[in-house]
């Protein structure tokens, strides 16, 4: 008979400038039945002076690989955009970046942008040329010239094998994805 034993995980959490405010291990001490769950009143990773959920999301080791799980309440989790080959978009995702929030709506390679401003409203929606189009302060697709955490040329949308991809350009701030 083998006996499977549980790897262990460490979660560490980044303060604004990038250095470790704190770190908690995800192993049978912490989590016996492999879950760590987030939020204000969480068992495992509690925040209770933060604006999140309760019960936000939760991390399930599955022996090979931690999975985050957005439990759908409050806000949702927002994954930072971050690698050169950019990130595969699906019809209702959402892209923050800015003080803005993105839908994308399409499929193949008809696709629209709804544009929703700071206030949450829906400002525009903007048509995805066949050769896509840089997103910002400054670029083709502007979305608003006085958002102080866009950059001018915050992010890229183009199509890759018929794919639509989201392409963060190395802005200060990022992009994250719902």
């Amino acid at each position: 008979m083998t006996e499977s034993v549980r790897s262990s995980w460490v979660v560490t959490e980044l303060a604004p400038d990038g250095s470790v405010e704190r770190a908690a291990t995800l192993n049978e001490a912490s989590a016996p039945d492999g879950v760590l769950e987030l939020g204000r009143g969480a068992r495992g990773l509690a925040y209770p002076d933060d604006e999140m959920a309760d019960r936000q999301a939760r991390l399930v080791d599955t022996g090979t690989s931690v999975v985050l799980e957005d439990l759908a309440e409050g806000t949702g989790v927002w994954l930072r955009i971050a690698g050169s080959e950019g990130r595969a978009l699906a019809d209702g995702d959402q892209v923050w970046l800015g003080a803005q929030i993105l839908v994308f709506r399409g499929t193949g390679t008809n696709w629209v942008i709804r544009h929703h401003g700071p206030d949450g409203r829906l400002s525009d929606s903007h048509p995805v040329p066949p050769r896509g189009f840089f997103i910002g302060r400054g670029s083709e697709l502007v979305l608003d010239p006085d958002d102080a955490q866009l950059s001018r040329r915050h992010a890229q949308v183009a199509f890759v094998s018929d794919t639509l991809r989201f392409f963060d350009r190395g802005a200060q701030n990022g992009s994250c994805i719902r």
